[in-house]
């Protein structure tokens, strides 16, 4: 099977993506990145403290660098996200169009 390039799971909280992202990324033997997972590695605290400490604005802005940062990386990528705004821009720019899923 050929594999696909660059593949986004945008979603709900708790609707499965990292759950089937990683079934996805292994059957398709592609790295797998989870943005909050990416975050919560690089800041050692887990989300809900960033909420607590900086708000939902201070945890977007590190979600923003670190989906930039995955995002550069080269094709056969699988990483995700929760924003809703996120998913809207996937749908205007057509990033992912055709090649992600609501997972």
């Amino acid at each position: 099977m050929k594999k696909p390039g660059s593949l986004f799971l945008t979603g709900p909280m708790g609707a499965g993506k990292s759950t089937i992202g990683r079934q996805l990324a292994k059957q398709l033997g592609m790295p797998f990145y989870d943005s909050d997972h990416e975050i919560e590695s690089r800041t050692g605290v887990d989300i809900p403290l960033i909420f607590e400490l900086e708000g939902e604005a201070g945890f977007r802005k590190r979600e923003a660098a670190i989906i930039d940062e995955l995002t550069a990386l080269p094709d056969s990528e699988l990483w995700l996200a929760d924003d809703p705004v996120l998913e809207v821009f996937f749908a205007l720019t057509g990033s992912g169009t055709g090649r992600g899923t609501g997972a």
